[in-house]
């Protein structure tokens, strides 16, 4: 399966690694990205473990979502065999946000 980020998905990546190596330090940014891998790697083995998102039906697509953290998941669907991943979303913002932000 092939494994695709949208613009949006990779600037807020960059963007939440740039705040753990600002605010923990390399080792724990370094963490962080071991753990988006790992989860990346068990959704291209099995795409549907990811509960799908509420806040998000009634999309052209089916959006679904997995834990990386306790803070932090990622927002992603499948569109033939291309894993499309979406957005990373820290779960302590608004969620009407996320809505708004899958337009």
């Amino acid at each position: 399966m092939l494994v695709r980020f949208t613009t949006e998905a990779r600037n807020e990546l960059k963007r939440i690694i740039d705040v753990f190596l600002e605010y923990s330090g390399p080792m724990s940014a370094e963490r962080f990205c071991s753990l988006v891998d790992e989860q990346i790697s068990k959704l291209v083995k099995y795409p549907e473990i990811g509960h799908p998102e509420p806040l998000l039906a009634g999309h052209r697509y089916l959006f679904r979502s997995k834990s990386i953290n306790k803070y932090y998941r990622i927002i992603y669907f499948v569109n033939d065999d291309t894993l499309w991943i979406f957005d990373f979303w820290d779960s302590r913002r608004d969620p009407q946000k996320l809505k708004a932000r899958i337009r």
